[in-house]
């Protein structure tokens, strides 16, 4: 039994040397067969048309703008204000380019949040240490049916069903002239 069991390992390791010493010449002979494929070319980059850009960077020499992979210098589009873009910049917009060749040209901002002061929005949180708000001729705050006027003519003007003043300490009215009712 141990003569039989021990020609049975050395016929195993003997079919596994010849199968080791095949496999490369096999692998060979299925490789010749195979159809060679060559790699598709690579897609030329548009040079006319828009894109979609980034921009990365507003200098005095144009706008660095990144479309896709490419990074572009570009000019600004005459009627689009460089505030817009700006804007873009910080909030990280996207932004329109139009390209001819060469060169290329930012021709719109893609707002993509609300702008205070154009859209209507449901709130506006201000914080700063100085609020300026400068009018030529009038600035008017209302809330339903209170409102406060300002003018450029010296006079302040408020409208409420209701006006509460309080002070915690001394409360001055001055005036040369006071009128009640």
């Amino acid at each position: 039994m141990e003569k039989r069991l021990e020609s049975t390992v050395q016929a195993a390791e003997v079919a596994q040397e010849k199968a080791t010493e095949e496999l490369p010449a096999e692998l060979e002979a299925i490789a010749a067969m195979a159809p060679v494929r060559e790699a598709p070319a690579p897609k030329p980059v548009a040079t006319s048309g828009l894109a979609l850009a980034r921009i990365m960077s507003i200098s005095e020499d144009g706008i660095s703008v990144r479309i896709g992979d490419e990074f572009v210098q570009a000019k600004l589009e005459p009627t689009l204000e460089l505030s817009v873009l700006r804007t873009a910049l910080d909030r990280g917009e996207p932004v329109l380019v139009e390209r001819h060749g060469a060169e290329a040209t930012v021709v719109a901002g893609l707002r993509l949040q609300a702008t205070p002061g154009i859209d209507k929005m449901r709130e506006i949180h201000l914080e700063a240490e100085s609020i300026t708000l400068n009018a030529k001729r009038e600035v008017v705050v209302r809330s339903g049916l209170a409102a406060m006027a300002v003018r450029a003519v010296g006079e302040i003007e408020t409208y409420a069903e209701r006006i509460v003043s309080r002070a915690e300490g001394v409360h001055k009215i001055i005036g040369r002239m006071l009128r009640l009712n």
